[in-house]
This record gives structure tokens, C-alpha cells and sequence, in this order.
């Protein structure tokens, strides 16, 4: 009997991290830590369904959600899966991305970048405000998203995920500019204690 407990713990630990039941935990850059958001049942603030992610800005306000990243965690959209993101506003039209304020402090891509999606998103009149595919070359870049519309301003936060070996190879550049940060400051001021 214990034997078969074992494997259904298993199987329903495989199974709640396929669906979605458990949090993801990703790295920008930097090597900051995230929490990918928990998507929702239907009618909720954030909900998912396969390669599309979906945010309601007017139920994000009935909940108090504010732009405070320490509120929620962030939407991951990974682009090794084409996921992308629709803005829900109803009510609303001329919804727009005025800005993407880069979250990831990489004093390089990320940092230079504040537009992760190609094209960059505007609805027209619409209420819906779909992302299109996402810039590969900003994969592990987190960004705060402000937007503007007939109704005002809103800003929650996403993550662009990618591949491992993205990650990697951005990780390896930011430690390699660590060194380099520490070998100067060790010529200026004398060795660092150990």
C-alpha cells in the first residue's frame, strides 16, 4: 500500500506542476529571484490558457492589486513556448503600453531595452491590448508595464522567460562584470579582505 502512495504523491506532484498548481520560481539576469503568478479560473485577474496569458486590468483594481511588485508575483511568458499576454480593460479604448520600465538592473540589455515585444502593443480603440511575440533578445528581462487609456494609468509587472542556455550565457556575462567590478576596485583600494 505504501508503495502505491508513493507513486500517486509523485504523479500529483508531476501533474501540479504541468497544470499550473505550483509556483514557479525563475532568475532574470541577475540572478534575481521571481515567482511566477498562479493563473486564476476564468473571470479572475490573471488567467491562462496554453501559449496565451490573459490580464484583467478591471478586476486587477477591484482586487487592490497596485503596481507594488512585492503585492503579487509576476506574469512569466515563455518565449521558448510563444507565449504571449493580453491587457483586458473594459470599458476602456486607446489602451497603450506608455512604457516598459525595465525591473532587471543588468546595466545592459535589459536595462537598455523598453520594448520586449515585437511589434510594440496599442488596442486603437479596442479594450483588448495583445502583446505579440515577444524580443528573444530580452528573454530572462523582468519589466514594469505602464499603461495609459480612456479610463487612466495602470502598471502591473511580467517576466520574459526563455531557454536555460539564455539564462545561462546572461548569468556568465553578469559575473564575468562582477569580476571585472571587483579586480578594479581591488587596484584602486588595495586587496579586499578575505
Amino acid at each position: 500500500m505504501k508503495g502505491r502512495i508513493v507513486i500517486l504523491v509523485i504523479w500529483l506532484a508531476a501533474i501540479s506542476v504541468n497544470i499550473g498548481w505550483a509556483q514557479a520560481v525563475v532568475y532574470d539576469r541577475t540572478g534575481y529571484q521571481w515567482t511566477c503568478r498562479t493563473p486564476g479560473p476564468a473571470g479572475t485577474t490573471y488567467t491562462k490558457t496554453s501559449t496565451q496569458h490573459n490580464f484583467d486590468i478591471v478586476a486587477a483594481k477591484k482586487a487592490g492589486e497596485t503596481h507594488d511588485t512585492s503585492t503579487h508575483d509576476a506574469i512569466c511568458i515563455d518565449l521558448v513556448m510563444n507565449e504571449q499576454i493580453t491587457w483586458s480593460w473594459a470599458g476602456a479604448n486607446h489602451v497603450k503600453v506608455v512604457n516598459f520600465v525595465p525591473l532587471t538592473k543588468d546595466n545592459g540589455t535589459c536595462q537598455k531595452s523598453n520594448q520586449p515585444f515585437t511589434p510594440a502593443p496599442d488596442s486603437g480603440t479596442a479594450s483588448l491590448l495583445p502583446s505579440g511575440p515577444g524580443d528573444s533578445n530580452l528573454a530572462w528581462c523582468a519589466y514594469d508595464v505602464k499603461f495609459q487609456s480612456s479610463k487612466g494609468p495602470y502598471d502591473p509587472h511580467i517576466i520574459i522567460t526563455g531557454s536555460k542556455a539564455t539564462l545561462v550565457k546572461a548569468l556568465r556575462e553578469r559575473v564575468a562584470y562582477l569580476e571585472d567590478v571587483i579586480h578594479k576596485l581591488e587596484l584602486e583600494g588595495g586587496k579586499s579582505k578575505e
